[in-house]
């Protein structure tokens, strides 16, 4: 994930119920007062592009509002903000250790929070952070790198285009050391996509009263992330893919 590309600011509203002055919002419009809040990490455990795209692509549907929390934002990451979210992201960052490391002050807000009825999307290496390896302790299975698993089609940590088969279609999405889930049968986890091999690339699964939903690509992948990687981008931003990603990490 290119960490020069230019910050993008946040582009959704909260509701004066929610508390705007200590989210650090802007007045709502009407339509947007409706909208439930999705906050997403900014701070050292996240690349700040990775945030920020985040943010720019749930622009997409327009059907949440959203803002930033942690260390790097306005708004602190604590269980008074959480229960005022019906959805936190965790974006894509650097290792797992160094994520892990200003994460795991937040545990035990993040997995109360998620078993009581919130929804957790964690994408790269916030996938990578829902295990216990280390991490929440979240899922209900093992991940690993994808590039270590039998088949794989890349041996490399470093960004890649990859097909995913997403619902059935070949689809090519950047990567940067993607996660593959392994999620255990008693879970009953519902697979989106899959890597070239046939591991999962993206699945959701219930965690006690709340949702975990987990993808190893990069559908919030900006135009730029793919040239500053040198790599093709697409002819156009997926915002279906990215559609379906909110719509099952909602559900």
């Amino acid at each position: 994930m290119p960490e020069s590309i230019s910050r993008r600011t946040l582009l959704a509203s909260s509701s004066a119920a929610l508390g705007l002055a200590a989210l650090g919002l802007d007045a709502p419009t009407a339509d947007a007062a409706a909208r439930p809040l999705a906050l997403i990490y900014r701070g050292p455990a996240a690349y700040s592009d990775c945030s920020a795209a985040v943010a720019v692509a749930m622009s997409y549907r327009r059907v949440l509002n959203s803002a930033y929390v942690g260390p790097g934002a306005r708004t602190a990451l604590t269980p008074a903000n959480l229960r005022r979210a019906r959805l936190y992201v965790q974006p894509g960052g650097p290792d797992v250790n160094t994520g892990w490391r200003h994460m795991s002050r937040y545990r035990s807000a993040i997995v109360n929070w998620v078993r009581g009825g919130g929804h957790y999307l964690g994408l790269c290496l916030g996938a990578y952070l829902a295990t216990d390896d280390p991490g929440f302790g979240l899922f209900p299975g093992e991940i690993w790198d994808y590039k270590t698993t039998p088949g794989a089609d890349t041996r490399s940590s470093g960004a890649r285009v990859l097909s995913i088969n997403w619902r059935g279609r070949g689809t090519p999405m950047y990567v940067q050391d993607p996660p593959v889930f392994a999620p255990r049968a008693a879970a009953r986890a519902q697979i989106i996509a899959r890597y070239r091999n046939g591991r999962p690339a993206a699945l959701t699964v219930r965690v006690g009263r709340g949702r975990l939903t987990l993808v190893g690509p990069h559908p919030e992948a900006t135009r730029n992330w793919y040239t500053s990687d040198g790599l093709k981008p697409p002819a156009r931003w997926r915002g279906d893919i990215w559609a379906d990603v909110e719509r099952v990490a909602l559900s």
